[in-house]
């Protein structure tokens, strides 16, 4: 069973279609995550690679879409983890929830209660910025 680490929300004036489509197209993480400087496709996959300062410099991403969430599975970097995005609609309001968790199993190496707080900033602001771009195309 994974652990969560944390949830942010964000809610912003949208539609949830739009969302579902930025995050269904990793390649679209270039216009919301300051850090990452590559996202190529391999095999139905996505690379990803980041900054020299971030905690993963690399790392693969599958994305599996359900009705209303998207899950980020990542491997390949320092820490595995399902980066989950929760997506509901009231009227013109949209609000977002993405939840961390990692398998207890892979984070025996690394202080997660130090690094938490840390990666739970880094998230809202990349989190943030999704909500920026979503309220500019609408």
């Amino acid at each position: 069973m994974n652990k969560k680490l944390f949830t942010n929300v964000v809610t912003f004036q949208g539609q949830s279609n739009e969302v579902l489509n930025i995050l269904t197209n990793p390649t679209r993480l270039l216009n919301w995550v300051p850090d990452i400087m590559t996202v190529d496709e391999v095999d139905n996959t996505f690379k990803i690679t980041r900054t020299d300062n971030a905690f993963n410099q690399t790392e693969m991403i599958t994305v599996i879409t359900t009705n209303q969430s998207v899950t980020y599975q990542s491997t390949g970097g320092r820490l595995a983890y399902d980066l989950v995005f929760d997506i509901t609609q009231t009227d013109q309001i949209v609000q977002v929830s993405e939840s961390l968790f990692v398998n207890p199993a892979s984070d025996n190496h690394l202080p997660l209660t130090l690094l938490t707080p840390i990666v739970k900033h880094a998230f809202n602001q990349n989190l943030d910025g999704l909500a920026r771009i979503v309220s500019i195309t609408n």
